[in-house]
């Protein structure tokens, strides 16, 4: 077993971490593959690319089943296919797959165009606005209503139950966690027992009538289902949405590039995604003793997986901490790698490619009023309180 006490030691919780990240994430790759920490009953983190990969292509050894967020999200039930192993995985991830192919997204693009046109609207003539708290939070989270076939408005209730359910987890408030959780489970049942009763043509309904081998779900599998899609068909894309427009707010020369050529931002996306991963962090589980990027683990012991360390490894990624474009290829690991890579990506790169769009066309001279003072929140994923801006005021587009 190895000796954690001869680790260093890193926590994503920590306050201040978020602040100092990459600096952090640069000097554990110089000291170790590995990283510990003695919270949540302590776990080990791996923090180059290579053995991130290695061990996200190896469910065998590092299952996915026990659960994938250090502290654990709350939920009495899994939330599958992303908790799962095989072979359950593959066929309840089938399930999911041809809704999300590239073809079958495209047809919500002018959707995310219309409330985006809609929001923008909303404030454009106050010359300012938290592009957070009235963009990026709101067309992710009317984009997961729209694609679940929730009833109008009611993705801000989805909403509000994330945030909560991570600030319980991460201070170990437990009886508050559990409440939480019993909220947003409760809610989706609700929403699913609609379904049953009048089904129509969206992605819970599919659940509710989809079988495998022949029977059907059990309950528990299609509320676990419909808790992952709905909570992290929203959240990521909000936080790498927000990143976006803070990188952008910062380096104004490559907005102006993006400005002149359009054709760049999916690129820009992918380099983004990778500098900024929304997600820092998801854990696995070692299911036997083994020895593994150079360290002894245990059956059962928590490993977490540092996307944003790996993301920017010197290794692997030339001038890992600037933005390039012309990076060909990008492997960044944003989406994750192997059988459990997101299978929301699609949606998410035509999201925030339309999001990106018009503000670069309707705000291209936005500024971020805290440019040097912006507000990490701590825990595994990379997000930030709040981004409020200045720009030159315009007019409405909508009637």
């Amino acid at each position: 077993m190895t000796d954690a006490t001869r680790l260093p030691t890193f926590d994503l919780n920590e306050p201040g971490t978020q602040d100092e990240l990459y600096e952090r994430y640069a000097d554990l790759r110089s000291k170790d593959r590995v990283a510990h920490s003695d919270r949540f009953g302590g776990y080990y983190m791996l923090t180059r690319y290579e053995d991130i990969k290695a061990a996200l292509t190896q469910p065998d050894l590092f299952s996915s089943g026990q659960g994938v967020t250090i502290p654990h999200f709350g939920l009495p039930i899994p939330a599958i296919p992303l908790e799962s192993d095989p072979p359950e995985h593959k066929a309840l991830r089938a399930l999911l797959l041809p809704l999300f192919r590239p073809r079958q997204v495209a047809k919500f693009g002018e959707y995310v165009e219309k409330v985006t046109t809609e929001l923008v609207d909303a404030f454009i003539e106050r010359g300012e606005a938290d592009l957070k708290a009235e963009l990026c939070e709101v067309v992710p989270s009317r984009m997961t209503e729209h694609f679940l076939g929730l009833g109008d408005g009611e993705w801000q209730r989805l909403r509000s139950f994330g945030p909560k359910l991570l600030q319980t987890s991460r201070e170990e408030l437990l009886a508050e966690n559990e409440s939480v959780a019993r909220e947003l489970m409760s809610f989706f049942r609700e929403v699913l027992d609609r379904k049953r009763a009048d089904p129509q043509d969206d992605l819970l309904s599919l659940l509710v009538t989809a079988e495998v081998d022949g029977a059907p779900l059990a309950p528990d599998q299609v509320l676990g289902m419909a808790i992952l899609v709905g909570e992290a068909g929203h959240a990521t894309t909000i936080r790498s949405l927000t990143s976006t427009f803070f990188m952008l707010g910062r380096d104004t020369e490559l907005r102006r590039r993006l400005i002149d050529d359009p054709e760049l931002i999916p690129a820009a996306i992918n380099e983004i995604l990778r500098l900024e991963a929304p997600s820092q962090m998801f854990a696995r589980t070692v299911t036997r003793d083994c020895e593994f990027a150079g360290h002894q683990f245990e059956a059962g012991d928590k490993v977490g997986i540092l996307f944003g360390c790996g993301n920017r490894d010197e290794e692997v990624f030339e001038r890992p901490d600037e933005v390039d474009l012309d990076r060909r290829p990008n492997p960044h690991l944003s989406f994750g790698v192997g059988i459990h890579r997101c299978v929301g990506e699609p949606l998410a790169r035509l999201e925030m490619k339309i999001v990106i769009e018009q503000v670069l066309r309707r705000l291209p001279d936005y500024v971020l009023k805290h440019p040097d003072d912006a507000e990490w929140l701590p825990g595994f994923r990379r997000e930030l309180a709040a981004l409020p801006v200045t720009f030159t005021a315009g007019t409405r587009e909508s009637a």
